[in-house]
């Protein structure tokens, strides 16, 4: 059983950098702060859960608890790989990160983002999948 890491990965981006723009905007024209962790949580939610929706267009089926882990554990590879590529291009930018006080709080504050984001990844994909396997029932 396959996913689309490529379609996650897409999805994930835009909806990072949407929400970026939403939060700056939302700041700039009405002073309104967004909450910080908004930004951890949906991309993933959103990419998670329509790869779920896709899953089951293809495979008709749940995942068996095993693989829907394995996907997740897989999906959340790609987040770590995206934001890695977008940390050693903040460390380009500001030297200051690579001081090694400051990059030991910086992993270990990537490393619980990313325990996070592994169980919304399983979550949402098999919210995903759920509810897409309901609405191919109710429209046979």
């Amino acid at each position: 059983m396959r996913v689309n890491l490529m379609r996650y990965a897409g999805v994930y981006i835009a909806a990072a950098v949407g929400l970026a723009v939403l939060i700056w905007i939302a700041d700039a024209a009405f002073g309104l702060r967004l909450p910080t962790g908004l930004s951890t949580a949906l991309p993933p939610m959103l990419a998670a859960l329509l790869e779920g929706q896709a899953f089951a267009r293809a495979y008709r089926e749940l995942a068996p608890n095993g693989e829907a882990w394995s996907i997740a554990l897989r999906m959340t590879l790609v987040v770590a790989v995206i934001n890695a590529v977008i940390l050693l291009g903040m460390l380009l930018f500001t030297p200051q990160l690579a001081d090694p006080e400051a990059f030991g709080i910086i992993a270990v504050v990537f490393v619980v983002l990313l325990g996070l984001v592994l169980v919304v990844n399983r979550v949402f994909f098999g919210m995903g999948v759920k509810s897409q396997l309901k609405a191919l029932e109710g429209g046979k």
